[in-house]
């Protein structure tokens, strides 16, 4: 499993069931990882439970993103193996607020510029979440 590589950000938040990181290295402005404990490469391996916990995650997330700026869009994406085959990939959901447009400079360098570093936004996003999830 290679759910090592997730340990080089900085968590946010977690229960018994999941934890929320922040990326050591941002791919976009605000994005942040939502990871099942339990190994699974696929969503379709997640139980009911952790279903259930996921949306409540999700929904406590949309409102932090709201509450940090309402205009904005998001993305929410699957980041997920196959079913057919065992591969040591663990699945998570990427979530990005879309503060900004892919231009020029990122497209053609693959560097993106950012306002605050990913600690700063830990530290901002673990503030936000404190007593939010229930």
């Amino acid at each position: 499993c290679d759910k090592a590589i997730f340990k080089e950000g900085y968590r946010v938040w977690e229960d018994d069931l999941f934890e929320i990181w922040v990326p050591p290295i941002l791919s976009f402005p605000y994005e942040v990882w939502m990871i099942p404990k339990a190994h699974h490469q696929h969503y379709g391996e997640l139980s009911s439970e952790e279903i259930k916990t996921l949306g409540k995650l999700m929904k406590y997330l949309l409102e932090v993103y709201h509450q940090l700026n309402p205009q904005y869009d998001f993305n929410i994406c699957m980041m997920s193996g196959m079913l057919s085959e065992q591969m040591p990939y663990h699945f998570y959901v990427q979530l990005v607020m879309r503060v900004a447009h892919i231009a020029g400079f990122e497209i053609a360098t693959g560097c993106h510029i950012f306002s605050m570093t990913p600690l700063e936004y830990a530290d901002q996003m673990k503030k936000l979440l404190k007593g939010m999830y229930k």
